[in-house]
């Protein structure tokens, strides 16, 4: 029996329309899953129905898991305990404009506009639904994020977020035939980049200067600066000193290094789409875990990206994280590998075993033909601070003495 699903946010323009499709399979015995309390019965329910947003919301909440563990394996546990396989998700919590992950559940409300008389159900939008499922499943990972002191560890929590939207609404073949029309190249605004249009709204609806009044995009030209230097408040889409805010510096980066794999696939279709997308997002997970918590995450996970990658160049990770339009402000975020990083241990081998050989053939000289070697002012014109004498008796070298 199917049901009707929104594969996007239900006001996103130009997304593919509500369509009927069979629900997930319910998850087997001992494998994480959600916990819904008793759903109603299996069949196409009208859209503005309760029974509707039930399974709306489980067809979003479950995309997201499964979209996870394609990318990173399955997920062993929630977070607070390796026992722990169930996470409740509370469907509809009163009149808000919010919703939420509080490592208890997950949860979403509803709002009604007091001038239209327009009413937002959020979770109807797959958007938010995987927005929040984002934070559980980061949360499962690297618990220590969840109370970070430090403010770029608590917006990445909002990036990874709005990643794990972007992954979801990728994965539905739909999606991406829809998208491919609309942006080939995934190049300027489009229903997928841009993000959760439906809380937006209704920010706008309620206050028109709010800084959330404009929906998120994850194709945006914000830079990176310390968060303290921003200011606290905006309006609509200026980034200022909030996480929400913030996180779109990070998604920014992510999106690029979509399409930067996107563009070097020999195909432009879905399939390339889908591959691109898996890249990027296991590249992601990866990094998360592994990234150092530091003030800079950003910086770390943009790192940690770069030297996780094997199937994809360094450079569709590099240039996303070093493009001034989305820059982390480091050079050491600029150009992920070091020197140190950039060669293998073998090679840094082969590097001391050939200055160990040059450096007995100099010796050997020096013994064969009298000369010495001294430790030297850096000459002006020699990159070396070695000079070499060719009596023991002369103070600089016969070949280039220094001007000081």
């Amino acid at each position: 029996m199917p049901i009707l699903f929104i594969p996007n946010d239900p006001e996103a323009k130009k997304s593919p329309p509500p369509r009927k499709i069979a629900p997930a399979a319910p998850r087997r015995k001992g494998k994480t899953a959600f916990d819904f309390g008793t759903l109603p019965p299996l069949k196409v329910w009208p859209p503005d129905s309760a029974e509707f947003l039930v399974w709306q919301c489980r067809e979003a909440v479950m995309r997201a898991l499964l979209m996870w563990e394609k990318i990173a394996g399955p997920l062993k546990h929630w977070q607070g305990s390796t026992q722990r396989k169930k996470l409740k998700v509370n469907i509809d919590e009163g009149s808000d404009l919010n919703a939420y992950y509080d490592r208890d559940s997950l949860g979403y409300y509803h709002f009604r506009s007091k001038t239209t008389r327009l009413l937002w159900r959020f979770a109807a939008s797959t958007d938010v639904v995987s927005h929040e499922c984002g934070h559980a499943l980061l949360d499962a990972v690297r618990p220590e994020l969840w109370d970070s002191n430090f403010p770029e560890p608590n917006a990445f929590h909002e990036a990874f977020g709005d990643c794990v939207a972007l992954l979801t609404a990728l994965a539905d073949l739909e999606t991406r035939k829809a998208l491919l029309k609309q942006a080939p190249k995934l190049a300027g605004a489009n229903f997928v980049e841009t993000l959760i249009e439906s809380l937006a709204n209704g920010l706008r609806d309620f206050d028109a200067t709010h800084n959330g009044a404009k929906a998120r995009h994850a194709r945006n030209t914000y830079q990176w600066v310390i968060p303290s230097t921003l200011p606290d408040d905006g309006g609509p889409g200026v980034l200022i000193n909030e996480i929400h805010s913030f996180g779109q510096v990070f998604v920014g980066c992510f999106y690029d290094v979509i399409r930067n794999i996107f563009a070097a696939s020999p195909k432009k279709d879905a399939k390339a789409l889908t591959d691109a997308a898996h890249k990027a997002g296991k590249l992601l997970v990866r990094a998360a875990v592994k990234a150092q918590h530091t003030p800079r995450f950003y910086q770390a996970v943009g790192r940690a990206m770069a030297l996780e990658t094997s199937t994809s160049t360094p450079a569709d990770i590099a240039t996303p994280f070093a493009m001034p339009s989305t820059s982390m402000g480091f050079c050491s975020a600029a150009t992920p590998f070091s020197r140190r990083d950039r060669h293998c241990a073998a090679s840094r081998r082969r590097g001391r075993a050939r200055r160990r050989r040059r450096w007995r053939r100099r010796r050997w000289t020096t013994l064969r033909h009298g000369s010495a070697f001294r430790r030297g002012p850096r000459c002006a014109c020699a990159r070396s601070t070695w000079a070499v004498s060719p009596s023991p008796k002369r103070a600089t070298s016969a070949k280039c003495r220094s001007r000081a």
